[in-house]
């Protein structure tokens, strides 16, 4: 018992959690999955009159608790849930484009997959888990639309999907989707310019690519969003790029748009924007890797929650860069570099910030600036950084005015 808990607290206190880390529990052959998003905090209870801890509590967020007898515990283990496993997927579906027809492969047809095609405009209709549906082709007035009830993997195979009518693709499902971006191929897609009334319309439709649940963006090929109406890349979750080269070579509004929060672990993301390049409406954003350029209207990299306005002050709309090659450019008159209402932390990466606007800083914060790594040049016709308290721990931000 005494080495488990030091395992646990060794793990605890030594890896770089992310809020798509859960924690395993292993008690024999049942593993209790606990997600780090869900946890407050974590205690030993009942402490006995020998100061022998029996049980482990875990407090969630919710104001609940689950306790665990450390007795039965026989392994502690993470696990990021954004990584797919390969045996989780079961069978393959596909869907070739060729103008307003599609051809189609569905093991799972009558038995849980259901397509139609209407001119072009697929819908899917899934009840079963491990589907791995693949897109190909060209059409230049369809789309792709799925229901699922389940989190499943989206391949695109060299599809250029144009759609007359809303997104190039809507995911109407609030789970998982693992988008596998095929190696040596490029995948285009392309909106319309007029979308369903938001006022009388009974699904969300926020841009090019949209999701109500979760996307995770993976592989090594080339994806190009041409948003002409709204946002290239949104989803209701969040949104991870792991992989994979992304271009969104215009965005009416926003290149990359989430309500929770948005990592960058490695890849290549590209994006020409109207409004703001990179926001998260209430969670955070992290870049640890990869290249991403950014030449917006608006705010670069902005996580936008404002607790007093919204009231719900468990939300930190932080902005964190552990790394990667990054570039911002804005051009309107309060067009920040970066900017969020709570931290911004600097912990590496090379960086280049130049704005534009009278009124645009480098960086922008009410809360805090942290500098421990990495370099970043900036060039703002207004503040270089803008503050309400600087933690300056090495030569990181060299401003040019």
């Amino acid at each position: 018992m005494k080495k488990l808990l030091i395992l646990f607290y060794t793990l605890i206190f030594t890896l770089n959690i992310s809020a798509q880390m859960s924690i395993y529990f292993q008690q024999g052959e049942v593993d209790v999955k606990v997600p780090f998003v869900d946890i407050d905090s974590i205690t030993f209870n009942p402490v006995e009159s020998n100061y022998l801890y029996t049980q482990l509590r875990i407090h969630n967020v919710n104001n609940t608790s689950t306790d665990l007898t450390l007795a039965d515990i026989d392994n502690i283990y993470f696990k990021d849930s954004d990584i797919l496993n390969p045996a989780d997927i079961t069978t393959q579906v596909l869907i070739s484009y060729n103008g307003n027809s599609i051809s189609t492969t569905n093991p799972l047809a009558g038995n849980g997959v259901s397509i139609s095609n209407t001119g072009g405009n697929v819908v899917v209709t899934s009840t079963v888990a491990g589907v791995e549906y693949i897109l190909s082709g060209t059409t230049s007035n369809g789309s792709f639309k799925i229901y699922s009830d389940f989190e499943f993997k989206l391949t695109l195979n060299g599809a250029t999907i144009t759609s007359t009518f809303g997104p190039a693709i809507n995911i109407q499902s609030s789970k998982r989707v693992f988008v596998d971006l095929v190696d040596g191929k490029t995948s285009t897609l392309t909106d319309s310019s007029n979308y369903p009334d938001p006022l009388t319309a009974t699904e969300d439709t926020k841009g090019c690519c949209f999701s109500e649940g979760q996307l995770i963006f993976m592989g090594n090929g080339n994806l190009l969003v041409n948003a002409k109406a709204k946002h290239a890349i949104a989803s209701d979750d969040y949104i991870r790029v792991i992989s994979g080269n992304i271009l969104v070579l215009e965005a009416m509004r926003d290149g990359l748009k989430s309500n929770d929060w948005i990592i960058i672990d490695n890849g290549y993301v590209s994006i020409n924007a109207t409004d703001d390049g990179i926001q998260s409406d209430r969670g955070h954003i992290i870049i640890n890797g990869g290249t991403v350029e950014v030449t917006s209207f608006d705010e670069g990299i902005y996580a936008s929650y404002d607790p007093l306005l919204e009231g719900d002050y468990t939300i930190k709309p932080y902005i964190i860069i552990n790394g990667g090659d990054i570039t911002i450019t804005t051009t309107a008159e309060s067009a920040h570099g970066i900017r969020t209402g709570d931290d911004i932390t600097i912990n590496g990466g090379n960086m280049s910030i130049t704005t534009y606007g009278a009124r645009s800083d480098g960086m922008k914060t009410e809360g805090k600036i942290t500098l421990n790594g990495g370099t970043a040049i900036i060039k703002a016709f207004a503040k270089c950084m803008d503050y309400g308290t600087l933690i300056d721990n090495g030569n990181v931000v060299t401003c040019l005015y």
